[in-house]
């Protein structure tokens, strides 16, 4: 009986340090505030755009695309997690993508499907705004208006970490992003 109940909880114990290393090996959970972190490039794009990620539960980094910027270029932001499979499904999505040092985007829609297993994360029926980075960056005026360079609706905005690859399906075709 004690040998039965030893043996699940060594089990126990493995799957929780597995489970826990497989989530934690993709990617990295956002821990700085504006305060802390200054120089962080999406802290002035939050900034800029008056995006508040305060309240949401999910915020993680993930490397796509050219990765020689020295940091991660992919914020993922979103709320309520349903995990099943290794598919997370998050709502009120918002997703900030360093393109270049010149270029960035970002995207928001309802409802997101971020699959851990295959790598492959899927923004569903949203907005798609690319932007350039400030030159000599100040601080908005309340009436300013910030202009996108492109701007789009999509059904669906897949990201494959596999490949380094984005693409929004909308409804005149496949546009690639990345």
């Amino acid at each position: 009986m004690l040998i039965k109940i030893r043996k699940r909880i060594e089990l126990l114990i493995i799957l929780l340090i597995l489970g826990n290393y497989t989530l934690s090996s993709h990617d990295r959970v956002i821990t700085a505030t504006y305060q802390d972190k200054p120089e962080e490039w999406w802290i002035g794009v939050l900034k800029k755009h008056k995006l508040d990620i305060s309240q949401n539960h999910l915020k993680r980094f993930y490397s796509i695309g050219q990765t020689n910027f020295g940091y991660d270029n992919l914020l993922v932001v979103g709320d309520l997690p349903v995990i099943r499979a290794g598919v997370w499904s998050i709502t009120e999505c918002l997703l900030l993508v360093k393109i270049s040092e010149e270029q960035y985007f970002i995207a928001k829609s309802k409802s997101a499907d971020l699959n851990y297993n295959r790598k492959i994360f899927t923004y569903f029926n949203g907005t798609y705004q690319a932007f350039n980075f400030d030159k000599n960056p100040s601080p908005p005026k309340e009436t300013q208006e910030i202009t996108a360079t492109t701007k789009f609706e999509f059904r669906s905005l897949d990201i494959d970490l596999n490949t380094n690859k984005i693409k929004a399906h909308t409804k005149s075709g496949t546009i690639k992003v990345l």
